[in-house]
Parts: C-alpha cells; structure tokens; sequence
C-alpha cells in the first residue's frame, strides 16, 4: 500500500507552492523570542540545512588546525538542531 501524499496549505515556507508531505503533517518549530513557524517536512529540513551551515560559518570559532587536528569550539547565539519527530504537530484553527 502506497502512502498518501496530500496537500497542506499551513505551511509558513515558501518556493514550492503548496507544500506536499506525507499525511500532510506540518510542526511547529521555534524561532526564538516566542515566535514559531509552521513548516512541512521538506521547508523544516532546508532550515535545518541553513542553520547547520550558518552555525558552522558564524558561531563556530576554529582554534587552530593541521593535517589531523581541528579543534572547535561554539561560540554564543548558535542555532538549535531540533528534530523533526521531537516538534509538536500545528492543528489548523477552523
């Protein structure tokens, strides 16, 4: 048996239309300050991708490097990593 692909229209992110997921399940997931977006699966993983790659470049502080060592360390204001399986599900107010 297939899984159902249904369109959701909850969904905060934006450059693909109407976001496509299985069950059409979006979550919320925390900004910061109290503010959340709604996002579907595949707009949450492109944040995760943003948010690994902006912790790396800005709030990572390389101590010094060689050809086996590279030491790290994160520096204040770095951005959470939730999963998607640890976010609440966003039921839609009718």
């Amino acid at each position: 048996m297939s899984k159902q692909i249904i369109i959701n229209n909850n969904c905060d992110g934006q450059g693909c239309g109407d976001c496509i997921s299985e069950n059409s399940v979006v979550r919320i997931l925390p900004l910061g300050g109290g503010a959340n977006a709604i996002l579907c699966k595949n707009h949450y993983q492109k944040e995760i991708i943003y948010r690994t790659q902006r912790n790396l470049d800005e709030f990572t502080k390389t101590y010094w490097k060689d050809n086996e060592t590279l030491k790290q360390e994160k520096k204040p204001g770095s951005f959470d990593l939730p999963k998607w399986e640890d976010l609440q599900i966003y039921y839609a107010q009718e």
